[in-house]
């Protein structure tokens, strides 16, 4: 109850005028128990309230759910990373491990990649569309393989995975069974796959070949150009102390070039005139056109130089002594992998048939026609 103004009569909670009187008590105290109506100010500017131990113990446990949320995330990325990345290495396929388990990882890295992809295995060998092809390194940068195998996997369904090494990694790769097909440079390590009938299928040793090319300054100090053998070439540069870059990596090419020398008669090392670098052919050759100086190269990799190698020409090519022959195994099917896994040698033997067909033999005549104006690759018959 509240009282009026005046004569203080007791009044009725909101009352206007007082029963007794009658005066007005629109001017009246509200009384101390009354809700005050709300201010402007309080409109304007709402008090800071300070979080309550209970509201900070539910932001804490809200903060380490949201942790352990983002952390589940950050996981299931790092999987999926590193499927993505198993499948990049696989198809980085000019960047070879150059040892022998590295080469099974390789191949393995592969198979894991296929499963992640969603694809079913085959359900045995016989019936197997996946064909493991083993080749050089050279022979896989020269981008021959890349140009033929998907006319080929159009044509039968197969698919083919191709893996390259250094010869000697290779042959063991072929004689653990871990492929199915190889393609290998000529030559005493690869020949030796003939000594068992355990390793062989089939072989075909003078299934194709290439040329290196000498190459020099156009005007020819040593008069190589007029001669008959890369030997007699070598010979001529030695005796007139002309300059000689060698790439000295104890690559194919640096062996061949040991060879050519061994067959002239002339041991370079240590003559003012021969440079061995250690470096790679395009090093190589981009060295020698700063000095005018001679070397032995790659067919394909000075063709694809050319332009900026103003000071080189093409002096000796395809003769007997520069042709690098490269023969074709098929890999017998009583081998099995450390994986368990067998030859798939119908599919090896499909793939060698193919390579052989006049298919191939005009897709093998016309490669770097289109780019270089000539041939990079030649079929033996």
């Amino acid at each position: 109850m509240t009282q009026c103004i005046k004569c203080g009569a007791p009044l009725k909670d909101g009352s206007a005028f007082c029963p007794c009187c009658g005066a007005k008590q629109n001017a009246a105290r509200q009384p101390e128990d009354r809700p005050q109506p709300p201010q402007k100010a309080a409109e304007d500017k709402q008090p800071v309230r300070q979080p309550s131990a209970r509201t900070d113990a539910k932001k804490t446990g809200g903060g380490k759910k949201t942790g352990a949320v983002i952390a589940a995330a950050v996981l299931a990325l790092l999987i999926v990373a590193g499927g993505i990345f198993a499948v990049y290495r696989f198809s980085q396929r000019h960047k070879p491990d150059e040892s022998a388990a590295g080469a099974r990882r390789l191949l393995r890295a592969a198979e894991d990649a296929s499963n992640l992809s969603g694809e079913e295995a085959a359900p045995d060998e016989g019936t197997s569309k996946e064909i493991r092809l083993v080749t050089h390194t050279v022979m896989n940068d020269s981008g021959l393989i890349g140009y033929l195998l998907p006319v080929f996997e159009e044509k039968t369904g197969y698919h083919v995975t191709v893996c390259s090494f250094s010869i000697g990694v290779a042959v063991e790769y072929a004689k653990s069974g871990e492929a199915d097909l190889l393609l290998l440079p000529k030559g005493a390590q690869t020949e030796s796959l003939l000594c068992s009938e355990r390793y062989v299928s089939s072989a075909d040793l003078l299934f194709l070949y290439n040329y290196n090319v000498i190459v020099g300054p156009a005007e020819d100090p040593a008069g190589v150009r007029s001669l008959e053998s890369a030997a007699d070439c070598f010979k001529a540069i030695a005796r007139a102390g002309a300059g000689f870059d060698s790439c000295g990596n104890n690559s194919l090419l640096h062996t061949k070039e040991a060879l050519l020398w061994e067959t002239a008669g002339t041991d370079p090392e240590g003559e003012s005139w021969y440079r061995s670098l250690g470096a790679g052919m395009g090093d190589t050759l981009t060295d020698a056109n700063e000095n005018k100086a001679y070397a032995l190269a790659d067919k394909a990799t000075f063709l694809s130089m050319k332009d900026s190698l103003p000071n080189l020409a093409i002096l000796k090519d395809e003769t007997e002594d520069l042709k690098n022959m490269y023969s074709l195994f098929t890999i017998s099917s009583t081998l099995k992998s450390a994986s368990g896994s067998g030859v798939n040698e119908a599919g090896a033997d499909a793939l060698a048939a193919w390579l052989k067909s006049d298919e191939a033999a005009g897709l093998i005549k016309q490669y770097g026609v289109a780019q270089f104006g000539e041939p990079l690759f030649f079929r033996s018959y």
